[in-house]
């Protein structure tokens, strides 16, 4: 994206598929005269002013010919429009929306006829692009945004609100101010070089910039969100267990359909399989692993090295033993496959004879790995998956990706601790002189500026939005 380009831009911006009602937003300098082409209003109405009116809008469609010749043809359906007067819009532009019956076909007719009337196609991301162009939105809100239209859960949609409303930026201000203040009696100072740094000037110095290092670095700590890449869909939930120990079986029941091959041949599962699991209003994806197999054929071994790297990228590790088989020694192997995590272990097959001694598994569990909890269950029956679910969503919400406090971005955090390293190191400049004590000072500043997205070049602006969808 050009930041110097001053297009009208147009796109679809209602989900796709079928619906009540679709709409086309135009936004952009000729944004009322290109939607005076396409939109005939029911009452003579001038659009140059903020309104809601009802009209009839001019549709281009393609018609092919029996010799696939394109002829157009344009047609009428109703709808109604919205003007919005620059600056009183998301993109701080003049903007219009105009919505009709929400079908494909039509939608993509509408489009058609606004790009006829001179609109450009709005590239992933431009209409919140401009926002931020223009100062409507910050950096770190407008990164908010993106992480709203790719909230898989409810907790992930609150925490996006949250940094939307937050009043992280005013704080931010706040220390570029205070920032400001400390850098112009450094330069006061250094005017007069042959002056030491008076001991009660210097002591307000650092205490002021010690304070704004514990400040910055405590909202980064606060508002971290472990940020997961931009497609994160959920906390990842590993199985872990030796073959034939029910893995398959105890995806299936957790899941409600028969997704997983059932056999009493062993390894069934060569590889690992992802599947989109919903508990409460907690998105999980859960992943069954080759079981750890630990004959010495080159496929088991194989399969159980796959696996045993899959174990360390989970978030959740589940651990499930066959309750019915007394088989300790190959038990101890698969312990010495499992990384160091937190776990929760689950002893299946609880409606047939108890033969294996838990206490035992625990106890040599417990010297690799923390027991978050232990529960019996029988993958026949269903008995103890309703605790299981509940276990997992407990972890679920302990992990801070699924919080419903204020997240901001890997990029915010590193910025926000950058500027609290420099802060610090300012402290130690100044025993050594004002100017090297600037030097750090101008450091966290700059870092703090970036936070709202100055002095970040054009080609990383375009990378953070192109992260975005077609129309926001």
């Amino acid at each position: 994206m050009n930041l110097l380009n001053k297009d009208t831009i147009c796109a679809i911006i209602t989900p796709p598929g079928n619906s009540t009602l679709g709409g086309v937003r135009i936004s952009g300098s000729n944004a009322y005269p290109i939607a005076q082409a396409v939109f005939n209003p029911e009452h003579a109405h001038l659009l140059y002013e903020r309104c809601l009116q009802r009209g009839r809008v001019r549709l281009s469609f393609r018609v092919y010919t029996e010799a696939y010749i394109v002829s157009p043809a344009e047609e009428y359906a109703d709808g109604f429009i919205y003007t919005f007067i620059a600056p009183h819009s998301y993109t701080c532009e003049d903007s219009v929306e105009i919505f009709i019956p929400g079908s494909p076909p039509l939608l993509q007719a509408l489009l058609r006829s606004v790009t006829q009337a001179g609109c450009r196609l709005a590239e992933a991301g431009e209409f919140t692009f401009r926002a931020f162009i223009n100062g409507r939105l910050s950096l770190g809100a407008a990164e908010s945004v993106e992480r709203l239209i790719h909230a898989q859960t409810e907790s992930q949609r609150r925490e996006a609100i949250n940094r939307l409303q937050s009043g992280i930026e005013h704080e931010i201000a706040s220390w570029k101010r205070e920032l400001l203040l400390l850098a112009g009696t450094l330069e006061t100072v250094i005017d007069f070089e042959d002056e030491d740094i008076p001991e009660d000037l210097e002591f307000e110095l650092k205490d002021k910039l010690l304070r704004l290092a514990e400040d910055t670095q405590t909202l980064a700590q606060s508002c971290s969100s472990q940020h997961k890449p931009a497609d994160f869909s959920g906390t990842r939930v590993t199985l872990a267990g030796l073959t034939n120990s029910g893995k398959s079986s105890l995806l299936n029941v957790l899941l409600g359909t028969a997704s997983a091959i059932i056999s009493a041949e062993r390894s069934t599962t060569r590889d690992h399989t992802e599947h989109h699991l919903l508990i409460g209003d907690l998105n999980f994806i859960i992943e069954d692993c080759p079981g750890v197999d630990l004959e010495s054929s080159v496929i088991a071994h194989t399969a159980t090295c796959r696996a045993r790297d899959r174990f360390q990228a989970g978030d959740i590790l589940i651990i499930l033993f066959d309750s019915n088989q007394n088989n300790i020694p190959e038990l101890t192997g698969l312990i010495s496959h499992l990384p160091p995590c937190r776990a929760i272990v689950v002893f299946n097959k609880s409606d047939l004879p108890q033969l294996l001694d838990k206490s035992v598994i625990l106890q040599q569990l417990g010297e690799h790995i923390e027991v978050i909890t232990s529960l019996t269950v029988s993958t026949l029956t269903g008995s103890g998956i309703d605790e299981l679910k509940s276990a997992i969503y407990a972890e679920g919400m302990n992990d801070s990706s699924c919080s419903s406090g204020v997240g901001i971005s890997a990029r915010e955090e590193e910025e926000l601790n950058y500027a609290a390293k420099h802060a610090r190191l300012a402290v130690e400049a100044l025993d050594m002189g004002a100017e090297l004590a600037a030097i750090e000072l101008r450091e966290a500043y700059e870092a703090l500026a970036r936070l709202g997205g100055e002095g970040y070049a054009e080609d990383i602006l375009e990378n953070i939005f192109s992260r975005f969808c077609i129309g926001k």
